[in-house]
C-alpha cells in the first residue's frame, strides 16, 4: 500500500512538472518545427553571421573594414573546421581544400594573406573596393562548400 501511495505521489510529480516547465513540449515542438520548414536553423544562423559581418562594409570608416576582414576570415575558417577539415592553423585547413571544391581557392588565399597582414600591421592601408572584394571572395567559397 506504501509503494502505491508513493509511485502515484511521484507520478503526480512528474506530471506537474512536465505542464510546468514545458520542457519536452518545446524539445520536441521545436524538432517538429525545423522538420515542417524545411530549413536548418544553424544555416539560417550562419546566413545571419555572414550578413552582420557584411553590413560593416557599409560604414565608411577603415576600422570596420579590417574588422569586417578579419571577421570573415574568422567565419571561413570556422565553417572549416565544422565541416570537417583538420588542421591545427587556417594555412593548414586551406592547403587541404582543392580547386574542384572552391574554384576561386587562389582568391581565398589571398584575401586570407591580406587578413593576416592586417592583423599583424595595424597600420595595414586597405581600400573599400579592395574589402568589397575580399568578401566576395569569401562569399564564393563559402556558397561553393554548401556553407550559405
Amino acid at each position: 500500500a506504501i509503494f502505491i501511495f508513493f509511485s502515484i505521489l511521484f507520478l503526480i510529480g512528474v506530471l506537474y512538472l512536465y505542464k510546468k516547465t514545458d520542457y519536452l513540449d518545446a524539445l520536441y515542438r521545436y524538432d517538429m518545427r525545423n522538420l515542417v520548414d524545411f530549413k536548418d536553423l544553424g544555416a539560417k544562423s550562419l546566413l545571419k553571421q555572414w550578413n552582420k559581418i557584411k553590413k560593416r562594409l557599409e560604414k565608411d570608416s577603415d576600422v570596420y573594414c579590417k574588422l569586417c576582414l578579419i571577421e570573415a576570415d574568422k567565419f571561413f575558417d570556422d565553417a572549416l573546421m565544422r565541416m570537417g577539415y583538420g588542421g591545427k592553423t587556417m594555412d593548414e585547413r586551406l592547403n587541404r581544400l582543392t580547386e574542384n571544391e572552391v574554384p576561386n581557392l587562389p582568391d581565398v588565399l589571398r584575401s586570407h594573406q591580406v587578413c593576416q597582414d592586417i592583423i599583424y600591421d595595424p597600420d595595414y592601408q586597405l581600400t573599400k573596393e579592395k574589402t568589397r572584394e575580399i568578401i566576395v571572395a569569401f562569399e564564393k567559397a563559402l556558397n561553393n562548400l554548401n556553407v550559405l
